[in-house]
């Protein structure tokens, strides 16, 4: 369901859309993520673009990608009660700490590009399988894979530094 751009100032409405895989939500008015709870199919949440502040309400049990990019949100947190994100778009926020994902198992991607410059708070708990695989996006931060399967992190700065993963895993707990 395609409902961008059309102004709307809250989620209202939808209860009865309980097969829903896809809900695009995106460059609207949106302040608060509610009345969700009836789509237990919900795959896909499109919600950037909007005025939202904090994640809630999210109790979605199939839900694999999150698009909360270009929002107002100041910490990442009520997301461990979805176990099958693997996706998760947050870049162009105010993100200062992360709560409670070290149990999003399934997280293959977390964007975070252009948030706070308290970047060492930041990593703290991230799940070290996302670390790992490589899929971690900071701003600031590249993680890459190289085909020895080393991973670095690579903090484009003027202090520029370099993490092999054995000091990524010290500092991610």
């Amino acid at each position: 369901l395609y409902l961008d751009n059309n102004n709307i100032k809250e989620i209202k409405n939808i209860d009865g859309l309980i097969n829903l895989k896809s809900l695009h939500l995106s460059s609207n008015q949106i302040t608060i993520i509610e009345n969700l709870n009836s789509l237990l199919k919900l795959e896909e949440l499109y919600l950037h673009n909007n005025n939202i502040t904090n994640i809630e309400n999210l109790n979605l049990p199939e839900l694999k990608s999150l698009h909360l990019s270009r929002n107002q949100i100041l910490k990442i947190e009520n997301l461990d009660n979805i176990p099958t994100l693997e996706e998760v778009y947050l870049h162009d926020n105010q993100i200062k700490s992360i709560e409670n994902i070290e149990n999003l198992h399934r997280l293959k991607k977390l964007e975070l590009a252009n948030n706070s410059k308290e970047l060492s708070s930041l990593l703290n708990n991230i799940p070290i399988e996302v670390v790992k695989q490589g899929k971690l996006a900071i701003k600031g931060f590249s993680i890459i894979n190289y085909p020895e399967q080393e991973l670095v992190v690579y903090i484009p700065d003027e202090n520029v530094q370099l993490f092999t993963s054995e000091k990524l895993v010290n500092a991610c707990g």
